[in-house]
């Protein structure tokens, strides 16, 4: 008997490992913008082996004008509670967007191969409402954060508990030559997802 249950107990955990560290395609956006707001999309893709070679394909969204996109993010996670290990991954991809008609749109599946996968999100609908109307629900904040210190959410976040590096692939180019430009959030903070709302001035560089 204590043999069968050693043997639960092992599947239970290996069942837990896999659903951890489970590949997954998401979007994430606000419920409802105001006509002529400003708002992002994110395609989070989680967990993934290895780095995709190119951009996922996006849809089009009605009565919306794309404007900027995508900003790409990468950021990992790791816990240690009471010996139980668990690491994931993410990587977003923001796209910025200007709400210009009211009414209901749906936001379609974005679609991406990785791995020899094909993976997709699920389509969501969009509330787009006209201009002297509020919004009943606020739109996403650029950042959420969960303190795994004190285990609580929507905690005010200070620029003391953040730190941004902005790392170059080399540290000499030729003309021409690609450089990839990496901006690295550090925090204690379990970040689901953020948005760069100001990007560093590239002189002398096309970006």
């Amino acid at each position: 008997m204590k043999h069968l249950k050693s043997i639960i107990v092992i599947l239970m955990l290996a069942v837990a490992n896999a659903a951890a560290f489970a590949l997954s395609f998401r979007v994430e956006a606000p419920q409802q913008v105001v006509e002529g707001q400003k708002f992002s999309v994110t395609f989070q893709l989680v967990n993934a082996p290895s780095t995709p070679a190119g951009n996922p394909a996006i849809p089009s969204i009605p009565n919306c004008k794309l404007l900027f996109g995508p900003g790409i993010s990468q950021s990992s996670s790791y816990q240690n509670i009471n010996g139980h290990e668990s690491s994931s991954s993410t990587i977003g991809y923001t796209y910025s967007y200007k709400a210009e008609k009211a009414g209901t749109v749906t936001i379609g599946a974005a679609k991406m191969n990785v791995g020899g996968r094909s993976l997709s999100t699920k389509p969501i609908k969009l509330q787009i409402l006209p201009p002297d109307r509020s919004a009943q629900r606020g739109t996403q904040s650029s950042v959420q954060a969960y303190d795994i210190d004190t285990q609580t959410a929507d905690k005010p976040v200070s620029g003391k508990d953040v730190f941004i590096r902005i790392v170059l692939s080399k540290p000499t180019a030729y003309e021409q030559e690609g450089v990839l430009c990496s901006i690295k959030l550090y925090t204690k903070y379990q970040v689901s997802k953020f948005i760069t709302n100001v990007q560093p001035a590239y002189n002398g560089f096309m970006a």
